[in-house]
């Protein structure tokens, strides 16, 4: 074993691995240990059989011949290889070393065998210097250094960082997302001039002449901003306390209750209209309660059901004569709109599309949209599932470009998953006016890069999550826009795209983000940009996290 100790090999055979990819991977002369409670592969075995794996964001793609084989994420320190839960088809292992062949339900790459990254390679110019500095300077003035508070670039988020300043019991903070105002000096010390001409500085956000009431909650932990509960009204509002801890949720509930009036209503069952159900794998966001209200206020729950939100064969357009029923119409793209937003993103292009006719719709535009309530008969049954693995959050990107003579913007969305379904999604259209495919899927990209960023600060300032935070992957089924973004300089001439370059490039050097290429069919994103067919939909939902409740 790795830490000197032995243990009983009883038995000896090959393995089949179903992976969730499709193919079949067979191991040859495993191994049975009875005493190894984890089914661990050896990645240096299987680079020796010619697979290459690439290890990146918590993530690891497995192909053999730029074929792709399997893929896994990180899980309890291991890589964890994805393959389906089937049953032992063959005899197990036995104990006289005969050769059989079984199924296993989980298999995990052993990280120790692999190495480590060495981030003193990559970056240890800064540390070097924050050492030498700390010496100085405790040196000539006879004080301890107390505090270090940098920026959230990536040369300060890495380990030996880290361990150094717990080793002399200095605490490390970062500014507040958006606002490099808090670290003014040394960005303007860094920058170039070419580099202000080209990504001017954002504008200072003055504060309001009125103040707000609000009552303090918490400092930041990774952060030098400070945490406040607004009072926005005096109509009492739905509250969700969750931590790992019940006695401090206890006092968070008797320091809440002294400052205001307040009723325990116990263990979460509905929260803003969005049921939150409980099962072996994890937990269930639905909201079939709020379609069901929605198809029988409109007349709709009787309806037949339909298995697609969208027909893409429909060409809808802006209506030039009378208005046909304009108030309900709007009622039902607000009542849907939240649900929308809330649990379900299969629908978001769909009621993105139709709502731009809210104004003066037509009566095609009302068949589209019954359309998508029969959509909801079908699906009213369908939640989000969130699983604890893979505790790794990855994004999807995508963008359509103008899919219509008398349009003049594409549009763009993304999604995100983390534990097997969606955490934040958006389709909607672009601000500004892309000359091709390659320009409107680059906006899309740098769009869902702003949304990667703000989700990896947020999981900055949660303190069970594990530090350093993870390069963010996006997934982007555009090869050029890809190649655009990782490309160092910018020679086209549009001022829009070069400075989206510059945003893009600037998240990639700083870890905020990593690109990687996905196929067309294997992008989730797809139901966000266009009207598909009913296989495509099932797809997609399902690698959304959108199930049926059982």
């Amino acid at each position: 074993m790795g830490n000197a100790s032995s243990s009983m090999v009883e038995g000896k055979g090959d393995v089949v691995l179903n992976l969730t990819s499709g193919k079949k991977l067979t191991l040859m002369d495993v191994l049975f240990v009875p005493e190894i409670r984890k089914n661990l592969v050896s990645a240096s075995l299987l680079s020796k059989k010619g697979f290459k794996l690439v290890f990146e964001s918590d993530k690891f793609v497995l192909t053999k011949g730029g074929t792709f084989v399997g893929k896994g994420y990180m899980s309890e320190g291991l890589f964890k290889l994805n393959v389906f839960n089937d049953n032992v088809i063959a005899s197990t292992i036995n104990k006289s070393f005969m050769s059989s062949t079984y199924i296993v339900e989980s298999c995990e790459l052993w990280h120790s065998r692999l190495g480590h990254v060495n981030y003193r390679s990559i970056k240890d110019e800064n540390i070097d210097v924050f050492k030498t500095y700390k010496n100085e300077v405790e040196n000539q003035k006879n004080k301890t250094l107390k505090m270090l508070r940098s920026d959230r670039g990536g040369e300060y988020e890495f380990t030996t960082l880290s361990e150094f300043c717990a080793l002399h019991g200095i605490v490390h903070q970062t500014t507040t997302p958006y606002t490099p105002q808090q670290n003014g000096i040394a960005e303007r010390k860094n920058q170039t001039l070419n580099d202000m001409v080209q990504v001017p500085l954002p504008k200072r956000i003055k504060l309001e002449p009125k103040t707000i009431d609000c009552v303090f909650i918490v400092y930041a932990s990774n952060s030098s901003a400070y945490r406040f509960l607004v009072i926005k009204s005096e109509v009492p509002d739905d509250m969700l306390i969750m931590g790992t801890n019940k006695n401090i949720i206890n006092s968070t509930k008797k320091m809440l209750r002294s400052k205001f009036d307040m009723k325990d209503l116990g263990l979460t069952y509905v929260i803003l209209s969005i049921r939150v159900k409980k099962n072996h794998e994890g937990y269930v966001l639905i909201q079939s309660h709020c379609v069901e209200s929605v198809l029988k206020r409109f007349g709709h729950y009787d309806s037949k059901p339909c298995a697609t939100p969208f027909d893409p064969n429909y060409k809808l357009k802006k209506n030039m004569g009378d208005s046909v029923s304009q108030l309900e119409y709007s009622r039902v793209i607000g009542s849907l709109m939240y649900i929308t937003n809330c649990t379900r993103p299969d629908i978001a292009y769909s009621i993105n599309r139709l709502a731009r006719y809210t104004n003066n719709l037509a009566k095609e535009h009302w068949f589209a949209f019954v359309r998508v309530l029969r959509y909801f008969k079908h699906t009213i049954k369908y939640g989000l599932h969130y699983k604890r693995y893979p505790s790794v959050i990855e994004g999807f990107s995508d963008a359509n470009w103008i899919f219509d003579s008398l349009e003049s913007k594409s549009t763009s969305e993304y999604i995100f998953n983390l534990g097997g379904a969606a955490i934040s999604w958006k389709s909607s259209k672009q601000t500004c006016i892309a000359r091709s495919t390659m320009e409107s899927e680059f906006i899309a990209l740098d769009n869902v890069g702003e949304e990667a960023e703000w989700l990896r600060n947020f999981l900055e300032d949660i303190p069970i999550w594990l530090k350093p935070v993870t390069p963010i992957c996006i997934h982007c089924d555009s090869q050029a826009a890809l190649a655009r973004a990782k490309n160092a300089v910018y020679n086209g001439k549009s001022r829009h795209i070069r400075c989206r370059h510059n945003t893009i490039k600037q998240l990639l050097s700083n870890g905020v983000i990593t690109t990687d290429f996905v196929k067309l069919k294997d992008n989730i994103v797809d139901p966000l940009t266009k009207g598909l067919s009913r296989e495509q939909v099932i797809v997609t939902t399902r690698g959304m996290g959108l199930k049926p409740i059982k």
